[in-house]
């Protein structure tokens, strides 16, 4: 019985500690997840261009900040870089166009922005297309030596920029 009683108890106290500030899933075991709640046809989400994000963390949402992101469709990659309230990052990340995810990786550049949140870390951001709100939305993960958090975070298309051919479908410069 005590047995059973300090297994819960550990379990109940060391085990959100031991978790915290990482996802369920690796990011491409989450992008591979089916989300058919927010399949929507209408519009293929994973557009090149300007994205507006923001995030949510100590009771107060951040943003929002401009995001240049680059979409692979070949390669089912994607990669930009920006940044915000913490400093200078680089995002680097895989998305399923069969499910409509998107994983990121966000690697702050130590050393850029404020000192005591920028620590050169790296955050997971994991989303799902959200066809009613026309935007990526999911949660941010991060676990330093000095901060372990997850929150919301939202992703939304500001503008295309999808390259104009001219008549010899070349590409205008």
């Amino acid at each position: 019985m005590f047995m059973v009683a300090g297994l819960l108890c550990w379990f109940s106290t060391c085990y959100p500690r031991c978790t915290a500030g990482r996802p369920s899933q690796v990011n491409a075991d989450f992008i591979r997840r089916d989300s058919l709640k927010y399949h929507n046809y209408e519009r293929y989400p994973f557009e090149t261009g300007v994205w507006p994000f923001r995030y949510y963390q100590r009771g107060k949402w951040h943003g929002p900040y401009r995001l240049p992101l680059t979409f692979d469709r070949y390669l089912g990659k994607v990669a930009g870089q920006g940044t915000d309230d913490v400093g200078h990052f680089i995002f680097d990340g895989i998305f399923s166009s069969e499910n409509l995810r998107l994983a990121l990786t966000q690697s702050y550049v130590a050393g850029t922005g404020d000192p005591k949140e920028n620590l050169g870390h790296t955050s997971t951001i994991q989303l799902t297309w959200n066809s009613n709100n026309n935007q990526f939305e999911g949660r941010w993960y991060v676990r330093t030596h000095k901060y372990s958090g997850d929150g919301s975070f939202e992703l939304k298309l500001e503008a295309s920029s999808v390259p104009l051919l001219n008549e010899n479908n070349e590409c205008w410069q």
